[in-house]
């Protein structure tokens, strides 16, 4: 809902490697086997814990209806007391080993806490779910991947918040 891109037909804006970033590589690939548009982001890491990322923050200018009164983000000015959910379809890539790792939504930038979601890809898609509650301070939403298993490679698809 709220996030842009979610089925990465426009590419990997806005989604960036961020814990062990230099060991990340992520990459859109256009793959009919994707679980809509035809497009998924492609994720591996060299080293145990890499994540890959997106941020939402108050300032967007993304107007989402019926939450707000139909206003956008950024006449919220911080996401205090609000609860927030993901969702995404993950798998392992065609011809990677199975792979775990987690969901997390972070608050951003104080007092920095975060929720996780463990979840097991194997070869078929399943869908893996995260909530946070905001407590005060919070302007920003991250939706991290983090990837436990070096040299395996995700899909991931359709992500979204809601």
């Amino acid at each position: 809902m709220i996030i842009r891109n979610s089925s990465f037909v426009g590419g990997i804006a806005g989604w960036r490697p961020v814990n062990y970033a230099s060991n990340v590589r992520a990459a859109v690939v256009a793959d009919a086997s994707a679980r809509s548009a035809g497009h998924l982001l492609r994720v591996s890491t060299t080293r145990g814990g890499g994540s890959v990322a997106f941020d939402l923050n108050t300032n967007e200018a993304v107007t989402v209806s019926g939450w707000a009164g139909n206003q956008p983000i950024s006449a919220l000015g911080s996401f205090d007391e609000l609860s927030f959910g993901a969702l995404a379809w993950v798998r392992a890539s065609p011809g990677s080993a199975a792979s775990s790792g987690s969901l997390a939504m972070w608050q951003l930038p104080q007092p920095n806490q975060n929720t996780s979601a463990r979840w097991n890809a194997g070869s078929d898609w399943s869908l893996v779910t995260c909530s946070h509650d905001f407590v005060s301070g919070g302007t920003t939403l991250r939706i991290e991947f983090y990837l436990d298993n070096p040299g395996r490679s995700l899909d991931i698809d359709s992500v979204l918040i809601f």
